[in-house]
């Protein structure tokens, strides 16, 4: 797995979770069958559906919860890791990205944010 900050508590779920289901290399999130987690990954609907579950669960109003998808969370993604000092390329890399313009679409709005924050 790449290497990027992440906060604590969130990193020690992420090794409960890979413990749990004896991950050790492929996908992250699998699908769970009856007797653990499958080899495949989970399908992008099923990211999306159990997204907007969670948001629910955390309070989040309906509206706010649909408008999340799994696309969100990747793009949220590029954006941290930018915000945290990464490059590009690392960036493109992390997230399996193979055109930059891509990728600096979703990043142009924290760039322009750190440097407003640098002039101050």
């Amino acid at each position: 797995m790449p290497s990027i900050r992440t906060d604590r508590p969130a990193h020690r779920r992420l090794d409960a979770w890979l413990d749990a289901a004896a991950v050790h290399e492929g996908w992250i999130f699998r699908r769970i069958l009856w007797n653990g987690a499958g080899p495949s990954a989970l399908h992008p609907h099923s990211v999306g559906r159990i997204l907007k579950q969670r948001a629910l669960a955390a309070g989040l109003s309906p509206a706010e919860a649909e408008a999340l998808s799994g696309h969100s969370m990747r793009v949220g993604a590029a954006q941290d890791m930018m915000a945290a000092g990464m490059g590009l390329l690392p960036i493109m890399k992390c997230g399996g990205w193979k055109s930059a313009n891509v990728v600096a679409r979703y990043v142009q709005e924290v760039d322009i944010v750190r440097l407003a924050a640098m002039r101050r």
